[in-house]
């Protein structure tokens, strides 16, 4: 008899992380008004059986991408993507 198939992976592929303190781009449209902290939502994450997320960059921190990569130099569940300024090498 064959084994069933793996179950299928779930990754979370666009997910905001920041702090209420952390530095905001000049103009930032938007302020945080409550953390949405990695740890949160890690465990969110595993509440629901998803196996990793992918952080997006969030357009109010402009170039400063600290944040998000600390989180992931934390847990080996994430990714990022970052934003750079358009004439970084």
């Amino acid at each position: 008899m064959t084994p069933p198939p793996p179950a299928p992976r779930i990754i979370d592929t666009h997910a905001h992380v920041f702090s209420m303190t952390m530095p905001l781009a000049e103009g930032a449209w938007h302020r945080p008004v409550a953390e949405a902290d990695p740890q949160q939502y890690l465990r969110t994450l595993d509440e629901h059986g998803v196996e990793s997320g992918v952080l997006a960059g969030a357009s109010i921190s402009g170039t400063n991408n600290d944040y998000p990569l600390a989180a992931c130099d934390r847990s080996r569940q994430l990714r990022t993507t970052v934003i750079v300024a358009p004439d970084s090498p």
